[in-house]
């Protein structure tokens, strides 16, 4: 089904698999195609190096983008756990962190801002917002 909330069209794929681009009218340009296929399973040790990837990346950025969801194995809490990380390791010049997820993931990384004492969380996501 064709989403109305945005410029272009696009087109959830029952099967999570690519999906034919759709556009809302033929004059417009410009279409967006999701592929929307569950990433490998990850073991603890690899989560752990995942996060520290993050952490050390980050390092003087002015922001971080925490999104998508998470792949087999990789707590719910992943995006929470980060954030409390990169807030800890900022010490006097916190960045901001924005955070694109949904669902149980999404209400972790809300929790955390808020225990983190950050302004402020927006979510485009109606699901779990806070």
């Amino acid at each position: 089904m064709p989403s109305k909330s945005s410029k272009f069209a696009t087109r959830r794929c029952p099967s999570a698999r690519l999906c034919a681009p759709t556009s809302p009218s033929p004059t417009r340009l410009g279409t967006t195609t999701k592929i929307n296929e569950p990433g490998p399973a990850l073991v603890q040790d690899q989560v752990e190096a995942l996060a520290q990837a993050v952490i050390r990346r980050a390092g003087t950025a002015s922001w971080t983008a925490l999104a998508g969801s998470l792949p087999p194995g990789v707590p719910e809490t992943f995006y929470a756990d980060v954030i409390s990380r990169l807030r800890s390791a900022a010490h006097e010049a916190p960045h901001a962190i924005a955070v694109d997820a949904s669902g149980p993931a999404l209400a972790h990384a809300a929790a955390a801002y808020r225990t983190s004492s950050s302004p402020t969380l927006r979510s485009s996501s109606s699901s779990t917002a806070p």
